[in-house]
């Protein structure tokens, strides 16, 4: 774990609090744009950003976080120019934690130690694959840890108990929680789910826990409040960017902050 990651999950154990993380497809609808949205929602209050590498195929996600990686493809974007957005931030911001989210095909296309190399060189502090299983992981896993990349698995709500275990023993940042079955985008997450099975792991493990798909709402997220360390939000705000473009930046900054607040208000009460 980069000391930006562990700095920012142990301010959230010290405080009680469960963050708010903005998903983000990058170079949608361009980099320059990507990036103003990256620190506008970070000024409104986001505690950590998921930048997603555009893919063709991107299988785990809805039609608003699908049509961005195709537009960001159709534009001409690629992994390293993922990259090269994450050290543009960089350049700016030194303390928001960033993790990348994809899938396998463009990693492995360059390279697991390139990849993970060019990754850290950018700014990086995690990499989430989500279609890279827990039984293939291992040597992603050592690339990753070798050159100070968190690999975050992805706990499905369908796993049993031993994979529940075996998942959170191998992470060293935290665990992706993913809050229903299917795919990203509007439908709503299962958050008496969410909440034993966080309440339950708890008791066993202090691996941060997030949770993601299917929250974009101020009352979904704070549904969330107190049982994960942190709550993203991603069709939101690819939805606003996509319709707003340059012009969406106050847009985004006041969703984010509508939803820090009703964090911060529900552990308040």
């Amino acid at each position: 774990m980069t000391p930006r990651m562990h700095d920012m999950f142990d301010r959230l154990r010290r405080e009680g609090r469960t963050a708010l993380a903005a998903y983000l497809v990058a170079g949608d609808p361009d980099p320059s744009t990507t990036l103003a949205a990256m620190e506008a929602l970070v000024d409104a209050g986001v505690s950590m950003l998921e930048i997603g590498m555009p893919f063709s195929d991107p299988v785990a996600d809805g039609p608003v976080i699908a049509d961005a990686h195709h537009r960001a493809l159709r534009g001409g974007r690629t992994t390293r120019g993922v990259l090269e957005l994450v050290s543009r931030f960089r350049e700016r911001d030194a303390t928001t934690p960033v993790t990348l989210m994809g899938y396998v095909n463009p990693a492995l296309n360059m390279g697991l130690d390139a990849f993970f190399a060019e990754a850290s060189a950018s700014g990086a502090d995690g990499c989430i694959l989500v279609d890279l299983p827990l039984e293939h992981a291992g040597p992603w896993s050592v690339s990753a840890r070798s050159h100070g990349i968190s690999l975050v698995p992805l706990l499905a709500p369908t796993a049993d108990r031993e994979r529940e275990r075996r998942i959170l023993s191998s992470a060293d940042a935290f665990v992706y929680m993913v809050a229903r079955t299917g795919i990203t985008g509007a439908q709503a997450a299962d958050v008496a789910g969410v909440r034993e099975k966080a309440k339950r792991l708890r008791e066993e493990f202090r691996t941060p826990l997030a949770s993601g798909f299917g929250i974009r709402t101020p009352d979904q997220a704070k549904a969330f409040a107190g049982s994960v360390d942190r709550v993203v939000v991603g069709s939101l705000f690819v939805e606003t960017l996509a319709r707003g473009g340059a012009s969406a930046m106050d847009e985004l900054g006041s969703l984010a902050r509508e939803l820090v607040a009703a964090l911060d208000g529900a552990q308040r009460a």
